[in-house]
């Protein structure tokens, strides 16, 4: 199954599940389509619908393949992934186009994600050299200690669409590296970016059985994944409320899960930040993906000393955004992934509008040809918000900037520590003594001084606290400890302990 040009609509091809190293349709041979956001007469594909009975394949075949893949040294593995690094970076123009396709944010962005996910997958292969434990001194005498990482056995990946390459690759590659075959189920909207992805895999040579993809709907697919009893862990990135639910039923089933959820994340800008800087790195905290990333910061907490000049330069930065389909190299703002996610996004903004909240730009309903077949929406602005308010508790996932006046940093702290989320949080300021402060008491797994919240390096822990997260960090050095086991060796020397 070679990869192919992005196809016209009227060409579209079906997608299959990809198990023990062969594509195979559903076992029920269901299908669904993937169509553009940003103009849904455009068919992208058409997708496999899977059930317990494709679940149920795909984990005899990992079993299986991972009793020969887990006895590979780590280093062998870790060339597998090398070579699948590779293999994205020659096809990395083709994947972002598609992104841009299937998921609808603007095409500088798709080739961001696929910029940081080619270094993500080599940051991974390099650590097959690296896979350390360490040696600790025995309190006995002719004993030698140390400790080594285990995979877990077989793995469930659940990942959602605002990033449908770089999420999944945060888990596949760590958890081939540590030695665990893998079962991948992707969102249904991206199913066909996560396709290719696997062939990637496939064309890299890695083993029959090591990573399957098992398409469908969550509560189809996901849920059996989740309930498949030789599956030993879920690695999960999706809603607060899914997340949640999953890690409940984990924990019936005695599994390990690993949650990367959402976030109400802060933005705070206080009277000495350099407010050019500010404003941009505002709207691109807001608004980049549509505002559909976990780390948008879209609650604006603004030192009241400068909330109406830094208020009038956001209006105008954001006005100037020109929204549309991604595929324009002129747009800054795409579509929305979906109908019911629009929805969404309106119905939270007018309670807000009738709960006393004021509109300053935004929220209108986009007139014009390239509007007319997308989900679209002018980013929004509003003020007066009160910390009742759906749109003020919620994560709204969308254009969305809530603005909140401020008179100290230590209000700022207070209101943003204040939620149940504790994922990102981004400050401005000048002062270096404001800026430690505000990263040592801000309750957040990622903060960003001086810089939008739209960046993630490969070699950083990402994740969050509270409700955003269950305490495993994707990324970084960190990144083995959801997808292996700690294992402790006592070696002793077998010779009598001396009177």
């Amino acid at each position: 199954m070679a990869v192919q040009p992005i196809p016209e609509p009227a060409e579209a091809q079906p997608y299959d599940n990809f198990i023990r190293g062969r594509w195979a349709a559903s076992v029920s041979g269901r299908t669904a389509e993937s169509r553009n956001p940003a103009d849904n007469r455009d068919l992208v594909g058409r997708f496999a619908l899977s059930d317990g009975r494709d679940v149920d394949a795909a984990a005899l075949a990992a079993a299986d393949a991972e009793k020969t893949w887990s006895s590979q040294p780590v280093p062998a593995r870790a060339a597998y992934l090398r070579k699948a690094a590779s293999i994205l970076e020659t096809r990395q123009e083709g994947f972002a186009r598609l992104i841009t396709r299937e998921m609808g944010k603007p095409l500088a962005e798709s080739l961001d994600e696929m910029r940081d996910t080619v270094n993500f997958a080599y940051y991974v292969a390099e650590e097959g050299r690296r896979f350390f434990g360490k040696t600790i001194p025995s309190e006995k005498p002719g004993r030698f200690c140390y400790t080594l990482r285990s995979p877990l056995g077989v793995v469930g990946l659940i990942t959602p669409w605002n990033f449908p390459v770089m999420l999944p690759a945060w888990k596949i590659f760590p958890a081939l590296l540590a030695g665990n075959a893998a079962i991948f189920k992707p969102a249904t909207e991206t199913s066909v970016v996560a396709a290719w992805l696997v062939e990637v895999f496939e064309d890299a040579k890695l083993p029959a059985g090591v990573l399957n993809l098992v398409m469908g709907r969550g509560d189809e697919a996901g849920r059996a994944l989740v309930e498949q009893p030789q599956i030993r862990a879920i690695s999960f990135t999706g809603s607060a409320a899914n997340g949640w639910s999953v890690a409940a039923r984990c924990a019936e089933l005695r599994k390990r899960v690993s949650l990367e959820l959402g976030g109400k994340n802060p933005l705070i800008v206080l009277p000495d930040a350099d407010l050019d800087l500010a404003v941009e790195g505002a709207a691109k905290s807001v608004l980049t993906a549509s505002g559909q990333m976990c780390t948008a910061a879209g609650h604006l907490l603004i030192h009241r000393d400068i909330l109406e000049e830094f208020t009038e330069r956001l209006k105008n930065r954001v006005a100037r955004m020109k929204v549309g389909p991604g595929s324009d190299p002129a747009v800054e703002v795409g579509p929305v992934i979906n109908r019911q996610q629009l929805e969404r996004i309106t119905s939270l903004v007018k309670g807000a509008q009738d709960n006393g909240a004021k509109l300053l730009s935004g929220g209108e309903a986009l007139e014009g040809p390239e509007y007319q077949a997308g989900n679209f929406i002018s980013p929004v602005i509003l003020t007066d918000i009160s910390p009742e308010m759906p749109a003020a508790r919620e994560e709204v996932f969308g254009p969305v900037a809530l603005i909140t006046p401020v008179d100290s940093l230590e209000q700022a702290i207070e209101r943003a520590n204040a939620g149940p989320y504790g994922l990102a949080a981004v400050v401005y300021t000048r002062d270096l003594a404001s800026a430690m402060r505000a990263a040592d008491r801000l309750r957040a797994g990622v903060i960003y001084i001086n810089g939008p919240s739209s960046d993630a390096e490969p070699h950083l822990p990402f994740g969050g606290a509270g409700s955003s997260g269950n305490g495993f960090r994707q990324g970084g050095p960190t990144m083995l400890d959801e997808f292996s086991e700690w294992k402790t060796v006592s070696l002793d020397s077998g010779a009598a302990a001396e009177p």
